[in-house]
């Protein structure tokens, strides 16, 4: 399997410079999807927590093309620095194969107190779950 080092905030694309840190084992989603042998009209559910740009963005088209379903979810921009590191750009780019929003919903951090009790709510900013279907 390719490696990363932590230092590289979760990039798994080819010929990326790596620092100093600790090596991690890292596949591509190129890989997954022939490991797992994904079917055609599947479904992606990603979670991988501001790597799903890398991942989407170093993936062929026709391992995209695999998926007829995918949910993720996005992370904001000012957590992941970089050209096209945006909830819009990364749907917009998804478009290119098809895709089409058919859901989007903000994350919320609940806090609780004694006893259980919720004390607090507020939306997570520019976090987002998204449902994208490809007709």
């Amino acid at each position: 399997f390719p490696t990363r080092r932590s230092s590289d905030l979760g990039t798994i694309c080819k010929g990326h410079k790596t620092g100093d840190g600790v090596r991690i084992p890292a596949v591509s989603f190129d890989n997954i999807v022939k490991i797992w042998s994904c079917a055609n009209e599947a479904t992606l559910k990603m979670d991988i927590e501001g790597s799903e740009y890398d991942a989407i963005y170093c993936a062929s088209g026709d391992s995209i093309r695999r998926f007829k379903t995918i949910l993720m979810e996005i992370h904001p921009s000012v957590d992941v620095q970089g050209p096209g590191r945006n909830a819009e750009f990364l749907k917009e780019y998804l478009g290119f194969f098809g895709f089409k929003i058919t859901y989007v919903t903000p994350i919320f951090f609940y806090r609780f107190g004694e006893g259980g009790k919720m004390t607090s709510c507020e939306k997570v900013k520019d976090l987002e779950l998204v449902r994208l279907e490809r007709s």
